[in-house]
Order: C-alpha cells, then sequence, then structure tokens
C-alpha cells in the first residue's frame, strides 16, 4: 500500500490497519503514518483458484441442486442452472469438501482441491429417490399385519423392511 499525498492529507499521523480483500480471501496489514514520511506496505492474499461442478441423475442434468461448502468459516450455496451446472470463484488454494442435495435425490458429498490460478471440472452423479409401496397379504386376501418382512433387491439395493400392523411396507 503506497499512501499518497492525498491519502496522507486525509490521514493523521498514527496507526492504522488496511485489509484488502478478494472472493473469499481477506488479509490485514498495520501501518504506521509519520509527519512528513511515506508509509508503505505489502498485504499478501492467499492464491485463489475455482472450481465447477456439473451435477446429473442418470437421466440428464438436475436444475436446483445446492452445493454446499464452508469456506474461512463461511457457508456458500450455490444452485445448479438448468444445465446442471455450478461455478465458485476466487476460493483460496486447499481441499474442500461440497455437500451435494436436492428435493428427490439422494445427497452426495464430494472432496475437491482447488488449485492456484486453476479451475478444476466436477461431474457429479446423484441418484434419485424412488418410493415403492408394497402390501403383503396372505392367501385368503387379508393383511398379514405386523412384523412380515420385505426385501427388495436390485440395481444396487439390497433393503430389508417390516411390515406395518396394516401389512404395509
Amino acid at each position: 500500500i503506497r499512501i499518497t499525498d492525498n491519502v496522507r492529507d486525509l490521514c493523521q499521523t498514527g496507526q492504522y490497519t488496511f485489509t484488502a480483500t478478494s472472493g473469499f480471501a481477506s488479509n490485514t496489514a498495520d501501518v504506521t503514518i509519520a509527519a512528513d514520511a511515506m508509509a508503505s506496505k505489502t498485504i499478501f492474499l492467499p492464491a485463489m483458484g475455482s472450481v465447477d461442478f456439473t451435477v446429473t441423475n442418470g437421466s440428464g442434468a438436475v436444475s436446483g441442486a445446492k452445493i454446499s461448502v464452508t469456506v474461512n468459516g463461511s457457508k456458500i450455496d450455490k444452485n445448479s442452472g438448468a444445465d446442471g451446472r455450478a461455478s465458485f470463484a476466487n476460493l483460496p488454494v486447499g481441499k474442500y469438501t461440497f455437500e451435494v442435495t436436492c428435493t428427490g435425490c439422494e445427497s452426495k458429498s464430494q472432496s475437491v482441491t482447488i488449485a492456484r490460478n486453476t479451475t478444476g471440472n466436477v461431474s457429479l452423479t446423484i441418484n434419485k429417490i424412488i418410493t415403492a409401496q408394497v402390501n403383503v397379504k396372505d392367501g385368503a386376501g387379508n393383511n398379514v399385519g405386523w412384523a412380515a418382512s420385505v426385501r427388495v433387491t436390485g440395481n444396487g439395493v439390497d433393503q430389508s423392511k417390516k411390515t406395518d400392523g396394516s401389512g404395509n411396507v
């Protein structure tokens, strides 16, 4: 920071704190301004990078998926557009965990390393949540009641549930 004559005329001698901010990063420097002297200070900001996300669900782009990350204690949320894309720019270099959620889909986490002066590309496929209701009856057509076991398998699914008092799962 270079204090020019114009700024010096506005400042009295003494101690000042200057803050530089870019994207999600900031840093401060204390500067002492003496009478009839030029003050000089360099403020360093962390290296920055970016990441672009594309969110799909197996049948196409997911519009409105919420992608969240915490940077320096602040949570940042972005929503994917109609093309399933969302961008995070000017993030400090480092490793972050991004959370992806959307209505009717399973949540997913993705660890991403942000590199200096680059834009990473991440493609995430999230699974749709599919709901099915099964009613279990005996040979006479009556609900079986409590505790019949129903198991569903296939397409990467293997889950078991017990029926309720009406024979429903």
